[in-house]
């Protein structure tokens, strides 16, 4: 009996073996057909794809609720996005609020000719930025992160010119200068492409097909010992 229950044993050992073999050259062959793809489930698959950069923000609809969507990896929604395209398209120079600013004109150092030391022509100009609510809280937060070595112990945004002879010279190359960094740091990261949209749900499904065959194993693992103790 006891040579009998161990045969028995093995001969199910043998079995599971074979059948989580089989498993996995099923999953492995789903993978491959999924990577490479007939024309037919490629064709079905590009099109969910290219519809699903255009739809990435769109609302649920599922929940009903309104006002609820999809954001991407940077937790900013489609409307976020043009909000933040347009302030840029329409910022200009001009846009930014001189009176908003703090202005502070000191001598210059270095070769300057004859005015140098003697007229305050180097300008300093700076703003808070948690006050800055002319701008948007996107180009505020990257100015925090990005921005930091100009940013001093009072929360204010430094920047100061002395490469001009002139205070207005200075004041126009410092304005210049902050209309420049400010587009910057307006500039919003690429959206995936479908191409890369179809690789990750790749990786995804093969990845589901394999937990989904180890679950299988570890079911028929545990299968066999109940089959082998009832034995």
């Amino acid at each position: 009996p006891i040579a009998f229950k161990m045969s028995v044993r093995v001969s199910k050992g043998r079995e599971y073996y074979y059948g989580l073999k089989q498993l996995r050259q099923q999953a492995n062959s789903q993978a491959v057909c999924q990577s490479h793809g007939g024309k037919h489930s490629e064709s079905k698959e590009h099109r969910g794809f290219a519809s699903k950069r255009e739809n990435i923000y769109e609302s649920s609809g599922s929940s009903g609720s309104e006002g609820e969507e999809f954001k991407d990896a940077h937790g900013m929604t489609l409307r976020d996005r043009e909000k933040i395209e347009n302030w840029a398209k329409h910022f200009t120079r001009d846009s930014i609020p001189k009176g908003l600013l703090t202005l502070n004109f000191v001598r210059a150092s270095g070769p300057g000719g004859q005015n140098v030391n003697k007229v305050n022509t180097k300008v300093d100009m700076r703003f808070v930025v948690d006050d800055a609510l002319w701008l948007p809280e996107y180009v505020r937060d990257r100015l925090q992160s990005e921005e930091s070595n100009r940013i001093n112990k009072n929360g204010e945004y430094v920047l100061t010119s002395d490469r001009k002879r002139t205070q207005m010279a200075n004041l126009e190359d410092c304005m210049e200068k902050l209309h420049e960094i400010l587009l910057k740091m307006a500039e919003l990261p690429k959206l995936p492409d479908a191409e890369t949209l179809e690789k990750l749900e790749r990786i995804k499904k093969a990845g589901n097909n394999r937990r989904k065959v180890n679950k299988q194993f570890q079911s028929q693992k545990k299968s066999s010992r109940r089959i082998g103790r009832d034995d």
